[in-house]
């Protein structure tokens, strides 16, 4: 699966305090291993984007 983050996604990744940042980066990494996982949430925003 391929990604790709946005400006705006980085402005407010920026803004995010540190903890916020570190699950985020948990995150990020679970998807990579296992975008399937079950802790992940996604809805999908059009009919070829999550």
């Amino acid at each position: 699966m391929k990604s790709f983050a946005t400006s705006n996604f980085w402005e407010a990744y920026a803004a995010l305090s540190p903890k916020m940042k570190e699950q985020a980066q948990k995150a990020y990494q679970l998807w990579k291993e296992n975008p399937l996982h079950p802790s992940l949430h996604f809805k999908k925003v059009d009919k070829n984007l999550w």
